[in-house]
Parts: structure tokens; sequence; C-alpha cells
């Protein structure tokens, strides 16, 4: 059987300056070989994913950390569709991350279909799911998280 392949990933959500960028980027091109079965993944802010698809290594995967509910590019302001992620070279897609469901209002039913636009779109997906305190102290963690991937 051959091994498990193992996901390093890392979303660097709303932080880091041009600077900061730039002295990630060199860490990271500087950094040893990565074991095989590993796929690496960063997640930079939407203002800087260009730059890292230009300047980082091509065995670190650079990914956006969300997209938009609808396919194509149009009148959508300050989002991300998946055509244009694809047409800056980034396949993998960020959804349903905590802060998106608690301060943007992302239902389970509107992660799945980010999802599946995604997929469909050919692009790779980390769907994030989980519960909040209160439901973990509540013992609810297992009914969370099944209703959130339910859709999926």
């Amino acid at each position: 059987m051959a091994p498990k392949k193992m996901l390093i990933g890392g979303n660097w959500k709303c932080n880091g300056t041009v600077e900061k960028v730039k002295s990630l980027v060199a860490m990271l091109n500087g950094g040893g070989k990565f074991p095989e079965n590993a796929e690496v993944v960063v997640a930079p802010t939407a203002l800087h994913t260009s730059y890292l698809v230009e300047n980082l290594r091509k065995d670190i995967n650079v990914s956006v950390q969300n997209v938009w509910s609808k396919e194509k590019a149009g009148a959508w302001t300050g989002e991300l569709t998946v055509d244009l992620v694809k047409d800056l070279g980034v396949n993998w897609t960020i959804l349903g991350h905590s802060e998106r469901r608690a301060y943007c209002g992302e239902t389970p039913e509107v992660v799945a279909t980010k999802v599946q636009i995604a997929l469909a779109a050919g692009m790779k997906v980390i769907a994030c799911i989980g519960e909040k305190l209160k439901d973990r102290e509540a013992g609810n963690t297992m009914n969370v998280c099944i209703q959130q991937l339910e859709p999926i």
C-alpha cells in the first residue's frame, strides 16, 4: 500500500506587508526538500497571490483563501471567481473557514455551492469544518461537523 499523502498548509489569513511576504517567500524558497508523500500549500492574502505565483518555488502550491459562489467573472465587487483564479495559475482554494462562517454569514449550503463550483473547475479544495467553543463545551462537536459536511 502506498503511503498516505500528507498535506502541509499555511493560511496567512489577513496578514503580511509586501516586505514580510517577500521575506517569507525567500525563506520558503531557501528551505529544503519536502517528503515525496507531501503536498505543500500556502494561502496568502488576495493582494499577494500573484507575487507568490510568480516568485515561489514550484513545489509549493499557492491557494486563494476563498472563491465566490458564482462560476464566472462579472459584477461581483471584491470577489474572486474560479475562472479568474485559475487564469492566474492558482489551483487551490480554502472554503468554509470559521471566520467566513461567523463574520460573513456563510451557511453550509453556500460553502457546498462554492466547493462544487471549485471542483467543477478542476481546483483542489480545503473544505473547513468545525465547531465553536460553546458547541464543544455542550458536547455537540459531531452534530455541528456533520451539519457542515452534509451539503458538501
